[in-house]
């Protein structure tokens, strides 16, 4: 046997041997039995320590040994039936529910929602399972109305696709120009008309500033920013732009708000070939007027051209033969005289005025002047069988017009109403009649817009032309208007007449209404906008018959010896020096050795060799503070607009009077 030493302090030792058996020794420890076998006790040195030999014994040792593999037995099997107790437990109640969620949610994942986890306790786990099954059902009918709304969506998206195609194509198909643009200019839409307009691809122009990408408009700006700030549209109609050609153009500005953000739509119609063809169309029913005052006109142009000749001649007769006369006889024939040129002057000044080309100048009219000077034309050209009424309004009737434009539509309506009342009835009927021309002022409520859908509320002139001819039923009255329609016989008339009535009062923004009866006449009513304020100033001093003296040196050019010796008298009786020349050179050379005291130049437009302008610009070019002025017998001439253009002061149209003359001077040189 094996011995082992150990050292045990002295006091952990018993001092007596309570059995000996053998070798063997029985020590007792704190209390506590230990056997050894085969055990020397030793003392130490020095007694506090006692080595003590072990021995073991075999036989208690086996049965110690087996009684604890005996109770670890007890212990593991006492264990796995516990740990399956608590497994069965686990499985039913947690495991398995555990395991049919997992499933359920792979169910779920493929889209199967019918799959319900067993409920098999009220505890947690059940209750997590019973949540889980209405979460399911749920999740079902969310999914179900999610489904729903997206394919709700996806059909919209389709038919907003659809419907931006639609809108796409649509812009691409009118002939419009339409463009839409952020506040700022930047461009969001732009059509085909505008690419084919400018010439950029519809890619190169979005994002990109349309006052950039369409100089032509820039002007207009300011406009188009005022549409955005105030939200209302504005219409430009027949916008003139001096290119190489004349171009017209509609242009409209529309106010646009997507998602709180201001925008602008424009739209631009090029309407050139449409004006040109308008204004044939006017031309050609001018000359239609003109054809049927003609005889007229020619008859009373005699009448004062007789009145002129006659007087001339009766005082170069009594001056010729030394017949004495007085005062009261030279006065009384000089007032023929002038009162005869004064009217040939006026009749003329009319011709001109319907036959001439001309764009649309507005400008303050009066319509009293207006139907004054349609008057006269009428009393000299219409059949002296019509008796005319006017009333005038009591104050000045004032409209923004086109003055020609309106006493045009005024002349037509009286030129028709007289035929209605002439050519127009059977020849066994009586000719003539009454025509009645008045004025008055109306203002527009809300019952006449409703009945009046052309008008708008506020203030209108109403200019009343009534006759007591033949009339017209309601079929006819419902296409006078229509261009190339007429109720004359064949070669008395073209049809263009009251279209163009109806064209030009729309222009001015106003309107027309007619009510006929067959056999009792008809009265045509014309509305337009008054417009508040007073005569302009050049019109107020027209009025004047005052001459305005003046002093320095005038030279006057002009071809026409009558026309000069004229110009000379006027304005040597208004206190001036005069210098004449015959023609552009010899004007030149008065002019190169005399310039330094020469004040101002009356040229006359068309004249041999050089032209009013050319002279003006070589005087110009030695004597540049020169003042001119440029008279002609017609002023819609465009060698006048370009030689005003040139820095001519003024024009003055022939034949001119002591007052005219002498105050387009005296204007020239104070400005």
């Amino acid at each position: 046997m094996k011995e082992y030493q150990f050292q045990f302090p002295k006091d952990l030792i018993s001092d007596n041997i309570i059995d000996e058996k053998g070798k063997q020794y029985q020590l007792k420890i704190n209390s506590s039995a230990y056997y050894f076998s085969f055990c020397n006790l030793k003392s130490l040195n020095n007694g506090n320590l006692a080595a003590i030999g072990v021995g073991i014994d075999r036989q208690r040792y086996t049965s110690l040994t087996w009684m604890i593999v005996l109770l670890f037995l007890i212990i593991a099997i006492f264990s796995l039936a516990i740990a399956s107790i608590i497994s069965y437990f686990l499985s039913r109640n947690i495991t398995n529910p555990l395991v049919s969620m997992v499933n359920a949610i792979h169910y779920i994942l493929d889209d199967h929602f019918e799959e319900r986890v067993p409920v098999n306790s009220r505890d947690e786990i059940g209750q997590l399972a019973s949540a889980f099954n209405i979460m399911t059902i749920q999740l079902k009918k969310t999914l179900d109305s999610l489904k729903d709304e997206i394919e709700v969506r996806k059909r919209t998206e389709v038919e907003i696709r659809k419907t931006k195609q639609l809108l796409r194509n649509v812009q691409n198909s009118i002939s419009s120009l339409l463009i839409a643009t952020k506040a700022d200019g930047t461009i969001t839409e732009w059509n085909f008309q505008a690419s084919r307009f400018t010439g950029i691809p519809v890619q190169q122009a979005i994002d990109q500033n349309v006052w950039d990408l369409i100089p032509l408009i820039f002007d207009l700006k300011s406009i188009a920013e005022t549409v955005i700030t105030t939200g209302n549209e504005v219409r430009l109609e027949k916008k003139e732009f001096d290119l190489e050609d004349r171009l017209y153009l509609d242009i409209a500005f529309f106010p646009l708000n997507i998602n709180q953000e201001k925008g602008l739509v424009i739209k631009i119609d090029d309407v050139t070939e449409q004006e040109v063809k308008d204004e044939q169309l006017r031309q050609a029913q001018k000359m239609e007027t003109i054809g049927t005052l003609v005889g007229g006109l020619v008859h009373d142009f005699n009448n004062v051209l007789g009145g002129i000749i006659g007087a001339v001649s009766l005082i170069k007769f009594y001056i010729t033969n030394g017949v004495s006369f007085d005062i009261n006889f030279m006065r009384e024939n000089v007032d023929l005289i002038d009162r005869s040129a004064y009217q040939a002057k006026d009749m003329v000044a009319q011709l001109l005025t319907l036959s001439r080309k001309q764009k649309l100048t507005f400008a303050p009219v009066d319509l009293n002047n207006s139907i004054k000077h349609v008057l006269k034309i009428c009393k000299t050209s219409i059949d002296k069988s019509v008796e005319f009424h006017v009333e005038y309004y009591d104050k000045p009737a004032l409209v923004r017009a086109d003055p020609a434009q309106i006493e045009q539509i005024l002349l037509n309506l009286c030129v028709n109403a007289s035929h209605a009342m002439t050519i127009m009835r059977p020849p066994e009927a009586k000719q003539g009649g009454q025509l009645w021309l008045t004025i008055d002022r109306l203002h527009s409520g809300k019952l006449f817009v409703e009945t009046h859908p052309e008008a708008h509320e506020g203030e209108y002139w109403v200019i009343r032309i009534n006759d007591t001819g033949v009339g017209m039923d309601s079929r006819t009255i419902a296409k006078i208007f229509d261009p190339f329609f007429t109720t004359k016989e064949k070669g008395r008339g073209t049809g263009l007449g009251l279209s163009m009535v109806y064209y030009i009062i729309l222009q001015h923004k106003g309107f027309i209404d007619v009510y006929s009866e067959v056999g009792f006449g008809s009265t045509f009513n014309i509305f337009l906008p008054v417009l508040s304020g007073t005569l302009s100033e050049e019109q107020v001093e027209n009025q004047q018959f005052t001459i305005a003296k003046g002093s320095g040196t005038i030279l006057i050019v002009d071809d026409e010896e009558i026309v000069l010796k004229l110009a000379k008298n006027i304005l040597k009786e208004c206190g001036y020096t005069v210098l004449t020349a015959g023609n552009g050179e010899e004007g030149m050379e008065i002019f190169e050795k005399e310039y330094q005291h020469i004040n101002a130049v009356l040229l006359d437009m068309a004249m041999p060799k050089m032209s009013g302008k050319e002279v003006y610009l070589k005087m110009k070019s030695i004597k540049p503070e020169i003042k001119a002025l440029l008279a002609s017998g017609y002023r819609q001439d465009s060698r006048i607009d370009e030689a005003l253009q040139s820095g001519i002061d003024d024009f003055i149209q022939k034949p001119y009077t002591l007052v005219d003359l002498s105050h387009k001077i005296k204007r020239i040189l104070t400005n």
